[in-house]
């Protein structure tokens, strides 16, 4: 089972974007990978704690901020498929160890 969390933060002032980033590093400290900007997704062992996450990261949403959890099955996981437009080169930020590597095993929790 996969949780994955995108989400919408305004960022029009300085506190906002405070908020934005310690939600963002809240995801990433709790074991998320970064697919884009503000999609992040992690595997979890059962549904039921999926769901348990979800509402525990509820109090944390910046203020006018909108969070959708999506639940995604390991099958339908399998059939996600990547498009990369071409390019010279790919160059490797510092939020590597956060992507999500499909060919790689992952334990769960």
């Amino acid at each position: 089972m996969w949780l994955i969390v995108a989400f919408d933060v305004p960022m029009t002032t300085a506190a906002s974007r405070k908020h934005y980033t310690r939600f963002r590093k809240r995801l990433l400290q709790d074991g998320f990978w970064q697919l884009q900007w503000s999609l992040y997704w992690k595997p979890f062992p059962m549904l039921r704690q999926a769901e348990a996450y979800l509402a525990a990261l509820h109090p944390h949403v910046p203020p006018g901020g909108r969070v959708h959890g999506i639940f995604i099955t390991d099958r339908q996981m399998g059939m996600l498929r990547y498009l990369y437009g071409p390019c010279e080169s790919r160059r490797v930020t510092g939020d590597a160890d956060y992507h999500y590597d499909p060919h790689r095993q992952y334990d769960l929790l």
